[in-house]
Order: structure tokens, then sequence, then C-alpha cells
């Protein structure tokens, strides 16, 4: 299948895809991708660095006589989201992707996420900065670390390292959208250390497992409705102090990331053996009650309730209301615009215990500094109240939209020649690197596009084959207008 997909149109595009799609890349592993970029350099007698944080940044020279253009750089990030289907034996740190083409005109992934977000940012770069028939200005691009996770290689950026003036970001997920703005994140984890005591011989335990939730991303899809499983399961077993019934968790896991929704997770409670049908009577309940409230926007919804195996340990009584309590740490939407899209937001994207600390990841959305102040007071007093400390901290910028520059509306006009189309200017709640970018270069003219890509960090993970196209022509035609 591979050679399939590198056979695809445009033939460069997917050629790039196909190679980095081999390479395992997870945030944090970014050292493998890092070095075929420098590989294919070396290929293609383009210019290369790596920064410390392990940034890429690759230049080409301009096509003769236009050497006196201002440079034109691409930036895309080199990590992916690790998402994979439920009982799928795959390790992200050495498995490389297997990507497929659909009957549909889509380029998948079986089992896991694809990486399109941002592979195929990549792939469309270096076929630009590749292509031997394409008249350009000078070029370069800037592939970043762990943009999905934290925004580390775009924060640890100096002014040196932006190339040009003018920076094409194609991290955007919807063909014919000219993103000009996005909200700016703060990332938090948060840790609880409970007291753990053996389960009496007298407790029971019952486990409780959500699957098949629809999950997402956590900007993009804020205000699609989708259950939060980590939330889900923590809601049901508070229920149970509504019945009076004290439990003691045993074990917690939901959710990889922070910017992705969690769509499955499983917890596990030990309580006296003698109200283990009550509780169960009133799991089964809720859990009716949650897949009823979720039917239309997260329909395949499954909650079991079932007696397990006791595990060694649980935390008490009141360290288990503690960490239940951390579910206010999703606030979903807090603030929207006056049209109603989100602007302030946070998800509660992975909490765990298993037998040590209990650990929450978080990422909130801002596009106002008042919002992120907001944000901020909101998560720490969640946390606070809980007992929990922060024990990660970190920020990036919002990127404040300009309205119709220079470079808008060029990529405005090329889309309309290739397409016939008019397309859209968007501000997306959502990060994108743009914002950060635009702080070390103040008069930095920059621009977000991208293909049609959907269910970005989530093993339905797809982008359209014909938009790649569209994508790719899209920006040449553009580097031709900046070459006149």
């Amino acid at each position: 299948m591979e050679n399939a997909i590198s056979k695809l149109e445009p033939r460069s595009v997917w050629h790039f895809f196909s190679r980095i799609a081999k390479v395992p890349r997870v945030s944090g592993n970014e050292a493998g991708i890092g070095d075929l970029l420098l590989e294919i350099a070396r290929e293609h007698g383009l210019g290369s660095s790596r920064t410390p944080d392990g940034n890429i940044i690759l230049t080409a020279d301009a096509t003769p006589g236009l050497q006196d253009h201002p440079r034109v750089f691409f930036q895309a990030h080199m990590d992916m989201v690790g998402v994979k289907e439920e009982g799928l034996s795959f390790d992200f740190s050495r498995d490389p992707i297997s990507a497929v083409i659909t009957e549909d005109g889509f380029v998948t992934a079986e089992g896991t996420t694809l990486g399109a977000d941002d592979g195929i940012g990549m792939a469309l770069a270096l076929a630009a900065l590749t292509a031997p028939e394409l008249r350009h200005p000078p070029l370069a691009a800037v592939f970043t670390v762990s943009e999905e996770t934290s925004m580390q290689g775009a924060l640890a950026l100096t002014p040196d390292d932006i190339p040009g003036s003018l920076g094409i970001n194609i991290d955007s997920e919807d063909i014919g959208e000219i993103c000009i703005g996005c909200a700016g994140g703060l990332a938090l984890n948060i840790a609880y250390t409970p007291e753990i005591s053996e389960v009496p011989r007298d407790f029971g335990t019952i486990a409780i497992t959500v699957a098949n939730g629809r999950g997402g991303h956590s900007g993009m899809e804020a205000d699609r409705g989708s259950l939060n499983a980590a939330t889900a399961l923590l809601t049901l077993i508070c229920s149970l102090a509504n019945e009076d019934i004290k439990v003691n968790l045993s074990s917690l896991n939901s959710g990889t990331v922070r910017n992705a929704i969690p769509g499955s997770g499983q917890a596990e409670i030990a309580l006296p053996e003698a109200l283990i049908n009550k509780a169960l009577d009133s799991l089964e309940d809720i859990s009716a009650r949650i897949t009823e409230k979720y039917r239309n926007a997260d329909p395949d919804i499954t909650i079991t309730i079932d007696r397990a195996p006791n595990r060694n340990i649980m935390v008490s009584a009141q360290d288990t209301a503690n960490i239940i309590n951390l579910r206010g740490l999703n606030t979903g939407i807090l603030e929207r615009t006056p049209d109603g899209q989100p602007l302030t937001s946070c998800n509660l994207g992975r909490i765990s215990f298993d037998g040590g600390k209990a650990e929450a990841f978080i990422l909130g959305r801002f596009a106002t500094e008042a919002g992120k102040e907001m944000l901020a007071a909101r998560l720490k007093k969640t946390a606070a109240d809980a007992g929990a400390v922060i024990t990660f901290e970190e920020r990036y910028s919002q990127w404040e939209p300009v309205y119709e520059s220079p470079l808008c509306r060029i990529m405005a006009a090329s889309y309309r020649e290739i397409t016939g189309e008019e397309p859209r200017s968007t501000v997306i709640h959502a990060g994108l690197e743009c914002g950060l970018l635009r702080n070390l270069r103040p008069d930095l003219d920059i621009v977000s596009v991208g293909p049609n890509v959907f269910g970005a960090h989530t093993t339905e993970e797809r982008v359209e084959i014909s938009s790649v196209k569209t994508c790719y022509d899209w920006i040449v035609r553009a580097l031709e207008k900046l070459s006149s």
C-alpha cells in the first residue's frame, strides 16, 4: 500500500508523506523524523540545521534572478498525537504507521492516528522546497518539535531562527480556509498523592469501563458535544455519594494526551461487599442516563459496569473524593464570542492512578488576556480545593488576527484563480505556532492553510487526497505571485 500512496498526485507530496509515515514521531520522540528531514535536505542540496531543542530549519536558494525577493518560509510541526484502537498491539515509539487508501478518496491509518496532523504539512513543504520546475523566491522551512503537547519547539526558537518576513504555516485542516488567528494555550500537569491501604477482605471491586467515544481534537471539536470519558468516569463514581455509598478508588486510567478528548477509560472502585449490589444498580442507572444524554452527539458510547477481582490497594474515601473533584478541570466551553463561537475552554485530556499518585493533564484555550487569567485562576483553584499540586505549567500566546494582510490577499487571490471559489478567512479555537513566531518577529506576515483533515487526534483521522493536490497547487500559485 505504501507504493500505492507514493504514486498519488502530487507524486512528490505523497512520496515524502510515505517516508514520514515510516518514522515514529509522537511528541517527545522526534529525533528520528529530524534525522529524516536532514537526510532529505542532503539528497536535494538544501541548507539545513538542527537547533539545540531539535527543531529543523531548511533553506533553498531562489530561482536565478529572484535572489532579491523576500524569503518565504513554510512552517509545520514534526510530532503527532498517538492514539490507537483499544486492544491493538502497536507501539508508537517504534512501529511505523500503516497508511491505507480508502474507496472514498482518503488516506487513513489502520487502527491508529494517521499523523496527517502535521505530516502532510511537512510533505507539502518539502515538495515545494525540492520542486526543480518551480519558479520561486528564496525559500525556507521551520519544522518544530512537541507542538502537540507544549509548543516546546516554537517556544525555544529565537529571532535568528525565523528565516523570513513571509510565512506559510501548513497546519490547518480545511481546504479553502486562510487561518489568520488562533487561541492561546495553558498546559498544566496536576498531581495528587493519596493515602494508600490494602483492600479489606470484606470488600469487593467494581470495574467501570467507558468505550467507543468519538473523542477528538480538544480545540477544533470542543463544541461538538462529545463525551469526555475521563469526566464521565469521575462523575459515575461521584454519583454514588448521592446514594450514601462511600467508595475507594483502586485504579483509574483515561486518555492519552492533553489536547485530545478522551473517548475511553476504566476505573475500579473498592467498597464493602454489602454495598456492591446497591452500587451496581445505581451505576447502571446513571450510565443509562449518560448514554441517553449523548445519544446524538456520541452515539456509539458504551458504559459497562462489572464485578472485578480485588486489587491489592485502594485509596481512602476522602482521597477518592478529592480525586473525583478534579473533574472540574474539564470546564468545557466557558466563554463564547457574540456569534456563538468558542472563546475560552479547557479539556481534561488524561487522568490516571495506578498505585502511586493520581495525575491529570489538561489544556486550556483562550483568545483574550482576560480569558487566560480567568481560566488560570479557575483551574488553580480547582486543583487547590482538591489538595492537588501543579507540577508543570506552560503557556503560549494567542495569535491576534491581522485582517487583509498583503500575504492574506495573495493567498486569497491564488485560491480564487485555481478553484474559482472564494476562500474563507478564519480565526480558530485551536493552537497554532504562528502567534509565537510573530512574537519573535513582529513584522512577520503569516497565514495558515492546509488540506482537508478530518478526525485529527483520533483513530478516525484521514486526509482527503484531492484536497492535498488543491493545497499544493494553491501554494505553488502563491509562490508564483510572490516571484513576480
